[in-house]
């Protein structure tokens, strides 16, 4: 009997960790993210407040969505998540700072599936010019926690650092229309 109250206490906490992704949305937000990509297709995958030992952590992807898709939340029945189609267009490598965008890196096309999180997914944000967490620019108040990311907004790469490696066309179209140059 000990080691079950152990184990649901264990499976309690759990369940109340905010370090997982923040995917379950209301309609509304749900409804608002898909606006959002709609409009700012290029996104990153980045867990800015894992450790950079963690193999997830390790990863920061520069992602294009290509569709949207709104679906019941996997975890949340009451919610809604964003599933997306995406090309992964750049891998950059993770350091304490952030992301590097000099030191991007390109493989062979990869198309995935990817499930938008409001704290590792980060958009561009207008107001910085900067890429931020999704929810600096769509809002979410699923929890009342401290809404400030771990490591500061970071520029996207321009054409000229992605030349030869970000192989998509409409890339350098969004990037001066966005960020003006």
């Amino acid at each position: 009997m000990k080691n079950l109250f152990i184990a649901l206490l264990f499976l309690t906490i759990a369940n109340f960790s905010f370090a997982d992704s923040w995917d379950n949305l209301t309609k509304e937000q749900a409804e608002a993210v898909v606006r959002e990509l709609e409009e700012n297709p290029y996104i990153f995958d980045y867990c800015d407040c894992c450790s950079h030992e963690g193999s997830y952590a390790a990863k920061v992807r520069l992602l294009k969505v290509t569709s949207t898709e709104i679906k019941p939340c996997a975890w949340e029945p009451e919610s809604f998540s964003v599933t997306v189609d995406v090309v992964v267009i750049a891998h950059l490598p993770y350091q304490e700072a952030g992301p590097d965008v000099t030191a991007m890196t390109s493989k062979k096309k990869e198309i995935d599936v990817y499930t938008i999180a409001m704290n590792y997914t980060w958009t561009y944000n207008p107001g910085e010019k900067s890429a931020s967490p999704l929810y600096t620019t769509v809002p979410y108040d699923k929890y009342d926690t401290d809404k400030k990311p771990c490591k500061s907004y970071f520029k996207f790469p321009t054409p000229e650092q992605g030349k030869g490696i970000i192989k998509d066309g409409k890339y350098k179209s969004w990037y001066k229309k966005k960020i003006g140059k």
